[in-house]
Parts: C-alpha cells; structure tokens; sequence
C-alpha cells in the first residue's frame, strides 16, 4: 500500500528542489508543482485503497454473519456459496447476498412442477420461500420468527401436517405431525428426531442423525479477506474494468465489473452483474448475473483473467452453457 506523505515530508522535497536548481526559478517552481501533484496522487490512491480495505472489512464482516430466508431455509447461516448433500447427491448453490440460485444446476424458481421432475420453490412477499412442488408432491410451509414452523403437504394420496421444533441454539430438533390418506383413514404419527454430530468452523452442521440414519453435507463458503490483485493488477473490488468481446454466438459484447456491480449487453438486452468471488493467485473470477433490479437470476459467470483476458464459461439457470472470451479495453 502506497504510504500517505505528510506535510514535514513534502516542505523537505520542495527545498530540496530548490537547492538543487539554484538561481532557475521557474525550474523550481515546475519541480515543486510536479511534487506535489505526485504527494496529492500518492494522497488519494492511499485513500482509496484504504476506502477499499474499510468497504471490504464491514462486508466481510456482514458476510459472515449473514442470515437469509433462503439460506434458513436450508438451515445455514454466513457467507455460504454451496451446500452439497451426499444421499441422494443434490447441490444447493448461492449468491454472495444469500439467495438461493440453482439447485443441481437450475433455477427452482423458473420451473414448472411436471418438467423434469425437478422442484419449483415460490417466495412470499416477505422473500420467505412459501411453496415447494415436484411433480405430484407439494409443500406449503409457514414460517415464524424467522424460521420455518409449519409445513401442510401433500402427494402420492397422502397429506401431512409437521410442526418443525427447535432447541435454544436454534437447531432443528424434531418434526412432529401426522400423515393420513386424502379421505381422513390410516392416520400415521410423525416424530422425527435430529442429533447432530458435526458442525464446521461457521456452526453450520456437517454430519446428523435424522432417526438413526446418518446425513451429511458439505459447505463452500465465499471468500471474506479482500482479494489481492493479480500480477497484472486486476482488482475488481477497487476498480472498474470495461470488457468487450464474445459471449455464445454473440460476438461484440461489452462488459463492464465494478465495486458497485456492472453490467453486460447482448442481444436481449442489458443485465446487472453481481461480483461474487475472486482469487488473485490463480485469476478466477465469478460474477452473476440477474435482471429486473436483482429479483430474476439469469446466470453465472466463471472464468480466469489472464493478462487482459477473461475467459470461462457462463452458465445460465437451465443448465445451458456458452462459452465466453472477453478482453480488456
């Protein structure tokens, strides 16, 4: 980081430029301008570096902290990037602000209940995802302080009611309700109890019981220390950089990354992008992409910037991929 000179320093350089050109007062007088443009230049890229590391610090420090209704949802909290379940094998991955994205690589917001099989989630208007269907079965959940606290469901000629209970640390503990057939008859008591075994350094939970039958999971979380810049000095947290190039068969895109967040233009319009993670030592940058002022996600990019050159793989909420090679203006 460039050091902040101080005002004893700067007098000693102007003198100094004086005694080194003598009589030649306009030569001193160029010299002393020159040093101080260079003290106000070396003054404000301190400050903005240091605007930097602050705007990053108070982020991280939300980041980690962090609590969402789609990260309670699935019963995490903090700067959570990925949660991959090991029976059955299913991958929840995560916007840097907490939202839910995709799902095994789709956007569960965007489907239909009988496409693919795949599960179509819905938020309320408090952002509290309120339904869940796949294919024949359906949820309709309540949620209380936070947390979800009743689900009403139904599928395959059952429909059940479960009450979700918590212990003081916040952790699922139990669901108790009851399953019966559409018609009322064969009631059936639910109680499901949960033990839990190991937890990771964020306090999300790695490894349960769920009545004697062992569940595990693994979490990637986002990065919290701001990146450092690269050999050629890309730093997307401080500056903004303009790319242009191909995206898919578009072939003159323009892409721009910011601190505040950027934006890309193809054929269908302008998209907001999002700054998700970086790693200065290997180049790779993620970013993603939404519309409508963040509410519709539509992809995600993720590639490596090398030199002037970012190129990688974008991947949109369907599971379609293009590839994409972008060069710095």
């Amino acid at each position: 980081m460039i050091k902040r000179l101080s005002l004893p320093t700067i007098i000693v350089m102007l003198c100094a430029g004086f005694a080194a050109c003598g009589n030649k007062t306009n030569g001193a007088a160029d010299n002393a301008d020159s040093l101080a443009d260079a003290a106000a230049k070396a003054a404000a890229m301190a400050d903005s570096v240091a605007a930097a590391e602050a705007r990053w610090t108070a982020d991280s420090e939300r980041l980690a902290k962090q609590e969402t209704p789609d990260l309670e949802y699935m019963e995490v909290h903090g700067p959570v990037k990925s949660i991959t379940y090991n029976e059955p094998t299913m991958t929840y991955d995560y916007g840097r602000n907490g939202r839910l994205l995709l799902i095994d690589g789709y956007d569960p917001f965007t489907q239909t209940p009988v496409e693919l099989e795949r599960i179509c989630l819905k938020r309320n208007a408090r952002g509290e995802i309120n339904s869940y269907v796949q294919y024949e079965s359906s949820e309709d959940y309540e949620w209380k302080n936070g947390k979800l606290a009743v689900v009403d469901g139904s599928g395959e000629g059952y429909e059940w009611r479960v009450t979700y209970e918590y212990d003081d640390k916040g952790l699922l503990r139990a669901k108790k309700g009851k399953q019966q057939f559409h018609d009322g008859s064969e009631q059936e008591q639910i109680n499901t109890q949960f033990t839990y075994i190991d937890f990771d350094k964020y306090g999300n939970w790695t490894k349960r019981k769920v009545d004697g039958r062992v569940e595990k999971r693994t979490l990637k979380y986002f990065t919290l220390n701001r990146p450092v810049a690269g050999d050629n000095g890309f730093d997307p947290t401080m500056h903004t950089y303009n790319f242009r190039g191909k995206i898919g068969g578009e072939k003159d895109c323009p892409l721009q990354i910011s601190k505040e967040g950027g934006y890309y233009v193809v054929a269908s319009g302008k998209k907001e992008l999002v700054f998700a993670d970086y790693d200065g030592k290997t180049g790779e940058l993620v970013i993603d992409a939404f519309k409508n002022n963040g509410e519709k996600y539509i992809g995600r990019f993720a590639g490596k910037v090398t030199g002037k050159t970012y190129k990688g793989t974008f991947v949109n909420g369907n599971k379609g991929k293009v590839g994409f090679e972008l060069t710095m203006e």
